[in-house]
């Protein structure tokens, strides 16, 4: 004879894994992605004279760039902001009418993830 102890837990024990394995799931969750952000160029050397170059910036997520504002001899930083994917942004700079070279640094961030640009103009040539 079977055991009624043995049939109520073989009876609850099903309706039991039912009642947990029911219970709400949020949706599939999307993988994910790590913060990157990379430049094109790692430092430039600019010329004494007055111009401009481009970076372009790759990105995963929405990104910043700081540190112009430090620096009276660059005089445009643009986009200084953007989203994920690539952008060229564009740093126009002055001359440096000195005979001494000049450095910079720009930092361009997204989330916790930054990667820096350093930039020297050499100075102007002393005539003879």
């Amino acid at each position: 004879m079977i055991n009624k102890n043995l049939i109520g837990v073989l009876l609850v024990f099903p309706a039991f894994l039912v009642a947990f394995s029911c219970g709400t799931k949020e949706g599939p969750t999307e993988p994910s992605r790590s913060e990157s952000i990379t430049l094109n160029k790692s430092s430039l050397s600019l010329e004494p004279d007055a111009g401009q170059v481009n970076v372009v910036v790759n990105s995963t997520g929405d990104w910043s760039v700081s540190g112009g504002d430090k620096v009276s001899w660059i005089t445009s930083i643009s986009p200084s902001r953007g989203s994920a994917g690539q952008a060229t942004v564009i740093v126009e700079y002055l001359a440096n009418e000195t005979e001494n070279s000049r450095t910079a640094q720009l930092t361009f961030t997204t989330g916790s993830k930054s990667v820096s640009l350093g930039i020297s103009q050499a100075g102007k040539k002393k005539e003879p």
